[in-house]
């Protein structure tokens, strides 16, 4: 019993020693194994093994050696921010935090620019560079401004640096440079704004007294003219305000851009021009410019060109022309117009006007305004102004205004519109010699705003249209008979047919051939009884039969209307005895005459020989006993 508690106590007492023993060897080597490492790593393991050892507070120091030593050597601002981070307190935060200014001041005296040196103090504000941050700072601003040479540079630096070392300088600069910049300039605009902005400075005097001189020097406005466009027009009226030339170089501008009348400008020995006639719907005018700038010419709607020739139209213009002269060679422009003299001879080229600004009509004065303003053609406008001039009757109208290729150049449609347009300037259109005929007329238009006015006219209704007509082929007027079997012809209205065939036993040989010629249209008629449509025929037929030599004298008549309608009338018969007589016409006067007989013989012969009366003579020498045995 006593040997076991012996045994037991032994080894309690090795157990003990052991424990202390043990804990102490593992300390010194732990710590000597960090000495001989000399690496925060193993400083670090030694203290978070010894907490309580006997040189972690040696090791703590050894960490903090090193840690300084690192941003030492690596002598960053970032080194020197880790230190502060990890050691807070220790020894080396003072210097550590000289160092990161110290470097911050570095990295700004490197880059010498305002937003380094303003980083500096934004971050230091109490360092031991601010001072000298700012005079850089102001010196920076300071050389800008002189780079610059500029106002708004040396207001910057005077806002910025208000009791800065160069602040007088820079004052006197913002001065002297409105100053220079006048100067350089030498225009009343330059010497007005140095005025507005240095009403004290010292040069305010002077500007006053080059801006009075510049506004009396007609040199600059002579410069400005002789470039002569409208940008260096506008370029002296900005430049210098007030001068005595303004108005002047104002009226040029309006002379380039908007243009004067002609009349203005001949007046005023700006242009000189030639004119000369271009046929019924133009003049041609020739202008050039006598001054040394460009110039556009406004000739205005109601110009009135007389004629050197009485035997020759005067004309009017109906619309605005335009031109801009920018050389000094003659240009050559047409002006749209009118002829104003329905009997007299058409201008040609040889003809020569006077221009004046209006025509001598009241009349046609009220009309060529809605003319100008209304958006019709020329054939309506000429129609118009021939109702006003020359009270034109439709007959004469017909026989006088022809195009090539084309009966008649006034349609129906156009006269009607013509005479709206007259009418709304004012004129009582009903006493015009081309009312009624007209009127009826268009009774047959299929434009429904002409057959209204015509209807409105003649103060009827659409449904009293064939009535009208009817009573008009008794009309004593033997034009209105004539174009009431015009509308008969071309409406085809059965109604009509028997007033018609009775037109013709009385009708006088001056008109039959065209009652003549519009029975032959009426023979297309369709009605429901066969019976009627035969009678229609053969009534119109033997009218026919009885009437070719009628038509035959008619082709002589005194009246250019009725040998056309005659030869027209013959085309429809057919008949081989007008053949001759037909031929024989080719060599009327009138052109429209010449063609109505032209389309007559190719219809009755078959033969086209257009308007040659020497090869159709030819032609009838070698055939004509044939034909006629027939």
């Amino acid at each position: 019993m006593k040997k076991t508690i012996g045994v037991t106590i032994s080894v309690i007492v090795v157990v003990a020693l052991s424990l202390v023993i043990i804990p102490t060897t593992l300390d010194k080597t732990h710590w000597q194994q960090a000495t001989d490492a000399n690496t925060v790593p193993r400083f670090e393991l030694y203290v978070q093994l010894h907490s309580e050892g006997k040189h972690v507070a040696e090791a703590r120091e050894n960490i903090e050696s090193l840690h300084w030593q690192e941003a030492i050597d690596a002598n960053t601002r970032q080194g020197f921010w880790r230190y502060l981070q990890l050691h807070g307190e220790g020894k080396h935060v003072a210097e550590a935090r000289e160092n990161i200014e110290s470097l911050n001041w570095q990295e700004a005296i490197d880059a010498n620019t305002i937003p380094e040196f303003e980083r500096y103090v934004r971050i230091f504000g109490a360092g031991k560079h601010v001072v000298e941050a700012k005079e850089n700072i102001e010196s920076l601003h300071w050389q800008e401004a002189t780079d610059a040479n500029t106002v708004p540079r040396f207001e910057q630096y005077v806002q910025l640096h208000s009791e800065g070392k160069h602040v007088v300088e820079a004052k006197e600069n913002i001065e002297s440079l409105p100053w220079r910049e006048a100067i350089a300039a030498n225009t009343i605009r330059s010497y007005q704004n140095y005025i507005s902005t240095h009403p004290q400075g010292r040069f305010t005097q002077q500007a006053a007294t080059k801006t009075f001189a510049l506004g009396s020097d007609e040199a600059l406005y002579e410069a400005a003219l002789r470039v002569g466009t409208e940008a260096s027009l506008k370029q002296f009226l900005s430049d210098f305000p007030g001068h005595q030339k303004e108005a002047n170089a104002q009226q040029v501008i309006k002379y380039i851009t908007e243009g004067l009348d002609i009349f203005d400008l001949l007046r005023e020995t700006k242009i000189e021009i030639e004119t000369q006639g271009s046929g019924l719907e133009s003049v041609s005018i020739r202008l050039r410019k006598l001054v040394p700038y460009p110039i556009t010419v406004r000739v205005p709607v109601g110009s009135y060109f007389v004629s050197a020739r009485p035997s020759t139209q005067n004309m009017i213009a109906t619309a605005e022309s335009r031109v801009r002269l920018t050389s000094d060679d003659w240009r050559d422009i047409l002006v749209s117009a009118a002829c104003a003299n329905a009997d007299r001879n058409v201008p040609r080229s040889s003809t020569k006007f006077d221009i004046r600004l209006s025509p001598p009509s009241e009349d046609l004065k009220r009309l060529i305004v809605i003319i100008g303003k209304s958006n019709v053609g020329k054939v309506i406008k000429q129609v118009a102004v021939w109702i006003v001039t020359d009270n034109i009757s439709r007959a004469k109208l017909d026989s006088r205004y022809r195009l090539p290729g084309d009966r008649y150049a006034a349609s129906s449609e156009a006269v009607i519109k013509a005479m709206q347009i007259v009418e709304e300037a004012g004129i009582d259109i009903s006493r015009k010699a081309i009312s009624r005929v007209s009127a009826i007329r268009a009774l047959s238009s299929k434009d429904k705003m002409v057959l209204d006015y015509a209807l409105k006219l003649l103060g009827i209704k659409i449904e009293d249209r064939i009535e009208l007509l009817t009573k008009d082929l008794k009309n004593r007027d033997w034009t209105i008979r004539r174009a009431a079997a015009r509308v008969i012809g071309e409406t085809k209205d059965a109604q009509a047919v028997d007033s018609l065939i009775d037109a013709l036993a009385r009708e006088s040989d001056k008109t039959k051939s065209y009652m003549l010629y519009q029975g032959m249209r009426l023979e297309t008629i369709q009605t429901q009884e066969n019976k009627e449509h035969e009678a229609v025929s053969l009534a119109i037929a033997r009218a026919l039969h009885k009437k070719v030599e009628p038509l035959i004298i008619a082709l002589q008549d005194t009246s250019s209307g009725v040998r056309e309608d005659a030869a027209g009338a013959l085309g429809q018969i057919q008949d081989r005895r007008a053949i001759k007589p037909l031929i024989d016409v080719l060599n009327d006067i009138d052109k429209s005459v010449q063609q109505s007989a032209a389309y007559a013989l190719k219809t009755i012969t078959g033969e086209d020989f257009g308007l040659h009366h020497t090869e159709w003579n030819a032609w009838w020498k070698q055939n004509k006993e044939t034909l006629l045995a027939r």
